[in-house]
């Protein structure tokens, strides 16, 4: 039996989220029809300052009007890299983030100034707090199928998540390469380092890495960038990175380091494997 919707068409509205750099430090955001800058923001508030402010500038690329809300939202990184957008916990700064405007239209080949001001609501403890300037488009992309007898509308309404932390008092920040593994890749069989991290601190740690290697003789054969971004306090990190699939069949010497604004000392480790 063929079961048959009374309604000729179903609508279901999904949220499509574009992050905006929560894994990379970069300077502007820009994706399709949208600029926007900065990308991340993070701001220190020492105790004698009860608040700091600054400005999003938002450029719509397209030929299309779009119109955008604007608003604070909470989230968390797991141990795989991962990320989930959650209720406010007590490192939240979501609800300290005021924006204005809140919403706004936006003409094609236009730019918008979206200001914040971060105001903390108690006498908070030292510490890193952390949330996201959520900009969500009021301007759903339809997309329709058809199944058996019944159109299917699926709405999707995009969002990018800027990500904003305030270091408050004085912080410490301390890392380290807690483990150091060399696997096969499962699709292409390429070579993947996997470094855990842990940040052993009250400090995010917003890290980058790069990895050194040596062959037998002790001559250098390649260096390039580990993948990398930012520890929440008191978490851990698992880092992939595929290595160059040009390096010929050899025993190598790795050198791994991990560098942030705030550590005094890089994290190391040393590695060797055949390749």
């Amino acid at each position: 039996m063929m079961f048959t919707s009374p309604f000729p068409t179903i609508t279901l509205s999904l949220r499509a989220i574009v992050l905006g750099a929560l894994f990379l430090l970069l300077p502007q955001l820009s994706l399709a029809g949208i600029s926007l800058t900065p990308s991340f923001v993070s701001v220190k508030m020492d105790s004698g300052k009860k608040r700091v402010s600054g400005k999003f500038e938002i450029a719509n690329t397209g030929d299309t009007e779009e119109r955008y809300r604007v608003k604070a939202n909470h989230f968390v990184f797991h141990e795989d890299g991962s990320f989930s957008v959650m209720k406010p916990d007590a490192n939240s700064l979501a609800s300290w983030i005021k924006f204005n405007p809140k919403e706004f239209a936006l003409a094609p080949n236009s730019k918008r100034t979206v200001r914040y001001t971060i105001i903390p609501r108690v006498k908070a403890e030292d510490g890193h707090y952390w949330g996201v300037m959520e900009l969500e488009s009021l301007v759903p992309v339809a997309h329709t199928q058809k199944l058996d007898e019944t159109n299917l509308t699926i709405n999707f309404a995009q969002s990018i998540l800027v990500p904003m932390y305030a270091a408050v008092g004085e912080l410490s920040y301390k890392g380290e390469i807690e483990n150091v593994k060399l696997e096969k890749g499962d699709v292409d069989g390429q070579q993947v380092l996997k470094i855990a991290i842990a940040n052993l601190s009250n400090g995010a740690l917003f890290l980058s890495g790069k990895y050194k290697l040596t062959s037998k003789s002790g001559e250098t054969v390649h260096e390039d960038k580990l993948s990398g971004g930012v520890i929440l306090p008191e978490m851990k990190r698992e880092y992939l990175t595929k290595l160059s699939p040009e390096i010929e069949p050899g025993q190598y010497a790795m050198h791994i380091e991990y560098f942030a604004p705030d550590l005094k000392e890089k994290l190391t480790k040393e590695l060797t494997f055949n390749r």
